[in-house]
């Protein structure tokens, strides 16, 4: 049977149980010229064969779910606009999609040491500079620059961007002392 459930001629089968019961120093089938049965140890040796499939075919199934239905701790550091203006309003729809994962967000804008802190990823702006840490574009923001009407009455509008240099401003840091553009 085994032969035509793999396809393969008949004295591939035969020499490839012969190797195996020379491997296992036993007899696995009796062999007679009309019929080919198990012995005693062939049953018992397929069988244990049968479970060992079994049990690798659950940990494979086991592990396709897990990987199709993510799960666990997931700890994200981003910076507080991020997680204010676009993180939070698309938490409801993140937990109904994945709700067997557990969110932890970190909100700061500090440079995060990721093993350190147990943190899984974060989520910054600008560019990566000296960094082993890989990087993924997530999207683009656009900084613009604001001024109140009664502000521009009284010092003007600034003809360029380097003139602002000359004006009253409040300016964006983060901890690092980078300064936002």
């Amino acid at each position: 049977m085994p032969r035509k459930t793999l396809s393969l001629p008949a004295s591939t089968v035969t020499s490839t149980i012969k190797n195996l019961e020379k491997y296992l120093k036993v007899r696995l089938l009796n062999r007679t010229t009309r019929r080919v049965s198990l012995t005693p140890e062939g049953m018992q040796y397929l069988a244990q064969c049968r479970e060992i499939l079994a049990l690798i075919e659950h940990s494979e199934s086991t592990l396709s779910e897990s990987v199709a239905r993510p799960q666990g701790r997931l700890r994200v550091d981003m910076p507080a606009g991020i997680a204010h203006f676009i993180v939070m309003p698309h938490l409801p729809d993140f937990y109904r999609r994945y709700p067997d994962i557990y969110l932890m967000i970190g909100v700061s804008d500090r440079q995060v040491d990721l093993i350190q802190e147990g943190v899984d990823c974060v989520i910054r702006t600008g560019e990566l500079n000296n960094s082993s840490l890989v990087a993924r574009p997530l999207g683009r923001f656009r900084w613009v620059t604001c001024a109140s009407p009664d502000y521009l009455r009284e010092y003007g509008v600034p003809p360029s961007p380097e003139a602002l240099t000359q004006h009253r401003a409040v300016h964006y840091f983060s901890r690092s002392g980078e300064a936002g553009r």
